[in-house]
């Protein structure tokens, strides 16, 4: 029966699900230079982000934060731009940060309770391997940090996700959906250099109380961009 639920609320929400948070920056950064972010809500292959007053139920009272290479995470301000909210953050050590958004919308849609989670990592110097959030995160993407392949793994409160969807769109907006193997793995098939869009989604059917409603699933959703270099 749960999976009958599950099925009939994916065929009367397409067009919410198509919709997500995403952080946008430059992939690598300066020491002591400030890191220009942006945040944007919309339908990535459509083209076109939505405006503030679009923006679904208090999406935009979400809390960015910014993780260092050495595990100290601190709270950027936002404040508004054309159709996104940008913050700046200043690197002060070498290795990767990791800037994250985890928020479950306040209002709800016949029992479902909506969690928008994205993530963007900035290399300061040599590129290694982003930190994985422990908590704030619940759903998250981690890419391969070379650059030149779309490849990571999907984690959901922390533990890899097996069979999990991960969608992708291209530079050419060719999109496609993969799913994660039984290590939560995934490797796309380059289209070629670019900036690329993932978006990997996850239902858990679960109760419990938001705002003082009750919900009986929770869909999350975890965004990333990827640039390819080859």
């Amino acid at each position: 029966m749960k999976t009958l639920v599950t099925f009939i609320f994916l065929l009367m929400n397409i067009s919410l699900f198509a919709h997500a948070l995403r952080i946008e920056t430059n992939p690598t950064g300066k020491l002591g230079v400030a890191q220009e972010v942006k945040i944007y809500y919309s339908e990535y292959a459509v083209g076109q982000n939505e405006e503030f007053k679009d923006w679904y139920s208090d999406v935009t009272k979400f809390k960015l934060y910014v993780l260092a290479p050495g595990g100290e995470k601190t709270e950027l301000p936002t404040s508004e731009g054309d159709n996104f909210r940008k913050a700046t953050f200043t690197p002060n050590e070498r290795g990767t940060y990791t800037l994250y958004i985890g928020h479950s919308s306040k209002d709800l849609s016949s029992g479902w309770l909506y969690q928008f989670n994205t993530a963007a990592t900035v290399s300061i110097g040599e590129k290694v391997s982003p930190s994985l959030v422990k908590e704030g995160n619940e759903l998250q993407i981690v890419l391969d940090p070379s650059g030149t392949k779309l490849s990571g793994m999907v984690y959901f409160k922390g533990t890899p996700l097996p069979n999990a969807n991960v969608e992708v769109v291209a530079p050419s907006l060719w999109s496609k959906g993969f799913k994660t193997d039984s290590e939560g793995r995934f490797e796309i098939p380059s289209q070629g250099k670019g900036k690329y869009f993932l978006e990997a989604t996850h239902v858990e059917n679960t109760n419990g109380e938001h705002y003082g409603n009750v919900y009986e699933h929770i869909w999350r959703c975890a965004t990333q961009i990827a640039i390819l270099s080859k």
